[in-house]
């Protein structure tokens, strides 16, 4: 049985007061790791030459 099988069971057998506690804990951890992931950041020069067939079609 895999892992996340097995926690879901376990939160089954949890109060629907425990889930509700559970899932809060969850939904904070995830907004904090997905805060934290840095984003990438994009250069201006990514845009060279975009655009180039348009002037060269004339």
């Amino acid at each position: 049985m895999s892992t996340y099988h097995e926690v879901r069971h376990l939160a089954e057998s949890l109060t629907p007061d425990e889930q509700m506690r559970l899932i809060e804990d969850l939904s904070r951890l995830i907004r904090q790791t997905v805060t934290m992931t840095p984003k990438p950041k994009h250069s201006i020069l990514e845009l060279r030459g975009l655009g180039k067939e348009i002037t060269e079609w004339n």
